[in-house]
C-alpha cells in the first residue's frame, strides 16, 4: 500500500512535468500494487468490495493511465489519474481508520 502512495505522488509530479515515460512507469507501479491489494483483501480476509475495487476499477484505471501515457494524451492521463484517485479514495473511506497519531491502519 505504501507503494501506492509513493506512486501517486510521483504521478502528480510527472503529470505536472508532462513526462509521459515516467507516467507509464507510475502506471506499472499502480498495476503491481493493486495486485498486492487484491491479494491482501482476497480470500483470506473476505473483503469483497475492496477486492472488487482492486480487481476491476483499479486495474482498468492503471491500464488506461498506461495507454494514455504511451499515446501522450494529456486528457487521457488526466481522466485516468482521476479514476485511480477515485478508486483509492473509495477503498480508503471504507477500509482504513485514522489513528490518534495521524497515521492510518487498514482494516
Amino acid at each position: 500500500m505504501k507503494d501506492l502512495g509513493a506512486a501517486n505522488q510521483s504521478l502528480r509530479n510527472n503529470v505536472t512535468a508532462k513526462d509521459y515515460d515516467a507516467i507509464a512507469k507510475d502506471a506499472a507501479t499502480f498495476k503491481a500494487s493493486f495486485a498486492v491489494a487484491r491479494r491482501h483483501f482476497g480470500p483470506a480476509k473476505q473483503v469483497d468490495d475492496a477486492m472488487k475495487l482492486a480487481q476491476d476499477m483499479a486495474r482498468k484505471a492503471a491500464a488506461d493511465l498506461e495507454t494514455a501515457a504511451k499515446a501522450k494524451s494529456e486528457e487521457g492521463v488526466a481522466a485516468a489519474q482521476r479514476a485511480v484517485g477515485a478508486t483509492c479514495a473509495a477503498c480508503h473511506m471504507a477500509h482504513r481508520e485514522r489513528l490518534q497519531d495521524g497515521t492510518f491502519e487498514i482494516e
